[in-house]
């Protein structure tokens, strides 16, 4: 007897849930080397569970259709991952391309794009258009005697590296310059502030989350 759908899939991932695990959780020296194993064994857990699902729908192998799973959808939580193809068994008529994979592991392009521009908003908030180096927080303590102690709260902090999703949608955005990209972004109200005497902030606000969702589901094809 064959098993539920949901149990051959948890089991085809299993490994990359222990190996996304263990990156999340490795230090900063192996937190690389963690990330890169556990995005591997993701793409081989992917490759396995197309398989799986091609023998359940009775369709022929093809390689490239494989490949375009993996690559298209490494970034999602493998445990995810592994409901959405049980669903795509049980569900789906047609074979499901990656964009629909993601949907049905909660993914929608969406939901994607607007969480990748608020990260955009944040990477701008703390090192701006040139990505600069985010100095250390001081606070001031009073001491018992009424004495002013200055301590530094946390280190200063260099601009991460950008996702290349991200790169690509704002190369995409700022016609191929990454940093015009952020150009682009950094006039957002939300960085520029809402009170615009004359102005049209909410209409700004729309184009450019329009147009950045537009370059994002671009960077994601």
């Amino acid at each position: 007897m064959r098993a539920s759908a949901g149990d051959i899939y948890e089991s085809i991932f299993a490994d990359a849930v222990r190996r996304r695990a263990e990156a999340e959780a490795a230090g900063e020296e192996g937190c690389s080397q963690a990330k890169g194993e556990a995005r591997a064994e993701l793409r081989r857990a992917i490759a396995r569970a197309v398989r799986e699902l091609r023998t359940a729908m009775e369709k022929d192998g093809n390689p490239a259709v494989t490949m375009a799973h993996a690559r298209n959808l490494d970034d999602i939580d493998p445990a995810a991952l592994a409901g959405a193809y049980a669903l795509a068994e049980r569900n789906c008529i047609f074979w499901p391309g990656p964009g629909e994979i993601r949907e049905l592991a909660g993914c929608s392009e969406h939901q994607e794009a607007q969480e990748a521009l608020d990260w955009v908003f944040g990477y701008l908030e703390a090192h701006g258009i040139s990505g600069r180096r985010q100095s250390g927080a001081v606070t001031i303590t009073v001491d018992n005697t009424g004495r002013r102690n200055l301590a530094v709260a946390a280190p200063a902090r260099e601009a991460p590296a950008i996702p290349p999703r991200i790169q690509r949608a704002l190369g995409a955005l700022g016609n191929g310059s990454v940093k015009h990209g952020l150009l682009y972004v950094s006039q957002h109200p939300r960085l520029k502030g809402w009170e615009e005497p004359g102005g049209d902030p909410a209409g700004r606000a729309e184009r450019i989350e329009r147009q950045w969702t537009r370059c994002y589901r671009q960077a994601l094809r």
